[in-house]
């Protein structure tokens, strides 16, 4: 374990730019397809790996997302190897999880990602869990300039921008704060796979 994170010259010199933990998953092989598609287009020497528990399973997440994902690495750490994730975070500048629920199996990756100055992000809607990563990490991460940023996906991202331009928009036309916001979704289609899994 590391006392300090890598200075940033260091974490430019790591093996892989992103690494994406969860890619043989339901939201993860759309993240691999998403992710391919954009360095083809955008970042074309993106050093970028598809990490998670089962070779074959992330094999065949890269092979779906076709030629653009050729170039990713397979990374195999699982949720219960400490020595793994602690490998797997020292080789990444980011590491993106779509790996839930993160109560379950996300707490491990992120610790391995504050001990060795990794930045991370994830899909999480589960705040309880979000809390529990504050108050464990907050203080070392902000310290050491490590970023954990959860909450990026669907269950929190139009909540709170949503919850943000109303009051903007109330203290704007209205002059007035909002005291308390409700919101409701209506959507096609269901609960994507992964949370049915």
């Amino acid at each position: 374990m590391s006392e300090t994170a890598p200075s940033r010259p260091q974490m430019r010199r790591r093996k892989f730019d992103i690494v994406l933990y969860g890619a043989s998953g339901f939201v993860g092989r759309q993240t691999v397809a998403y992710l391919a598609a954009q360095a083809r287009k955008h970042a074309p020497g993106l050093r970028w790996a598809l990490a998670g528990r089962n070779p074959d399973k992330l094999s065949q997440s890269r092979k779906a997302a076709g030629r653009a994902a050729a170039q990713a690495e397979i990374v195999v750490a699982p949720v219960d190897d400490a020595a793994a994730l602690a490998g797997l975070a020292r080789s990444a500048a980011v590491v993106l999880s779509t790996a839930g629920p993160f109560a379950l199996s996300g707490s491990a990756l992120v610790q391995a990602c504050v001990d060795n100055g990794t930045h991370y992000v994830d899909i999480t809607g589960e705040t309880p869990w979000v809390r529990q990563m504050i108050d464990r990490h907050h203080a070392r991460a902000a310290q050491e300039g490590t970023r954990i940023i959860p909450c990026c996906g669907f269950d929190s991202v139009p909540s709170d921008l949503g919850a943000w331009m109303l009051m903007q928009a109330m203290q704007q036309r209205h002059g007035v704060p909002c005291v308390d916001i409700k919101a409701a979704f209506t959507m096609r289609g269901g609960v994507n796979g992964g949370t049915l899994a």
